[in-house]
């Protein structure tokens, strides 16, 4: 969400109203949807602040991935993301119980989450940034909650409640607003009437015939 802030405010790029428009309506679709809110009043919560600060780390990710990744070969660029989330990483382990336990399937877990879901799908991330703008690709990120919450309820079962759908449809919404907007902010606006066009236009050179 904080994606065409520092695109616009840190970096200088231009960004349409209508990306601003569209990443508020996807924010207004994901409170709905995620409800982060529903404790008690004034309550702190350490997890809600981890959030906000991966937001915006990510933000930054997606600007800066759309800035280099066009410079630089894919392949290193993915890798040294991946080893920077990886040295990381362990940073984070004091907040939380962790345990390590070696159950049937834990090396394939560890495979298709590593290399399939993290190494692959930053790779494609990278390449796709390639050919989009940073604010484009935000918009679209924000389309994984909203995934994630359909696979869940088509998957797993679980209710999907009257704001769920309607925070995913504000969601969607949105992403066409960006779109759209973006694509219309691109257009090339003709001018004038179509006579003073014609006459701005330069002269063809007249063809003689040769006798």
């Amino acid at each position: 969400m904080a994606t065409p802030f520092f695109a616009r405010f840190a970096l200088g790029r231009p960004v349409p109203r209508s990306a601003f428009a569209g990443i508020a309506l996807a924010l207004a679709g994901l409170l709905l949807l995620t409800r982060p809110f529903g404790g008690a009043p004034g309550a702190f919560y350490l997890g809600d602040v981890l959030t906000l600060a991966c937001a915006v780390a990510y933000g930054f990710q997606i600007v800066f991935t759309s800035e280099w990744s066009p410079r630089h070969p894919l392949a290193p660029l993915v890798l040294v993301e991946v080893a920077t989330t990886l040295a990381l990483a362990p940073l984070l382990l004091p907040l939380e119980p962790w345990r390590l336990s070696f159950a049937p399937g834990f090396f394939g877990i560890v495979l298709f989450t590593g290399l399939g879901m993290t190494a692959l799908a930053f790779f494609v991330m990278a390449w796709a940034q390639r050919h989009t703008p940073a604010v484009r690709a935000a918009l679209i990120f924000t389309l994984e909650p909203l995934a994630a919450a359909l696979f869940s309820h088509l998957v797993g079962g679980e209710p999907l409640l009257a704001l769920d759908w309607l925070g995913g449809g504000l969601m969607v919404l949105g992403v066409a607003v960006g779109e759209v907007g973006g694509a219309l902010a691109a257009r090339p606006r003709a001018t004038g009437t179509p006579l003073e066009r014609s006459a701005e236009a330069p002269a063809r050179p007249a063809r003689g015939r040769c006798g």
